[in-house]
């Protein structure tokens, strides 16, 4: 059975800040399946100072996995992230210049007065 978002013990979702704002794939961009490249999400921007960026996240990746799972699309990003505990770490599995690594995300529960909707930064 799959994990799903769930009001935390005091009533309320905990969920951490996007870690990743990216494009869906497309053959030009992140590979077509037939020529053997990578196909996947890719990476536009990394806010600074953002959970992402301490993590080593890089515009331009492509997003293969998070937590284990196969993604194609921003949107599955996105799933993936809202059922990841908070705090907790998102595992993505991304190609970076044609070699595969595995970077953690560590998330953190937004603060109230941020503004933002999403993790601290530490």
């Amino acid at each position: 059975t799959r994990a799903t978002s769930r009001p935390g013990r005091w009533g309320r979702a905990r969920r951490g800040r996007p870690a990743v704002a990216g494009h869906g794939a497309s053959p030009g961009v992140a590979g077509a399946p037939a020529s053997g490249n990578p196909r996947g999400p890719v990476v536009r921007s990394v806010p600074p100072g953002s959970p992402a960026a301490r993590a080593d996240l890089a515009v331009g990746d492509i997003v293969l996995s998070v937590n284990g799972r196969r993604v194609l699309s921003p949107a599955e990003v996105m799933a993936e992230q809202a059922v990841t505990p908070v705090p907790g770490l998102m595992s993505l599995d991304v190609v970076r210049n044609g070699g595969k690594r595995t970077i953690e995300v560590e998330l953190f529960e937004p603060k109230a007065d941020d503004g933002r909707g999403g993790a601290t930064n530490r």
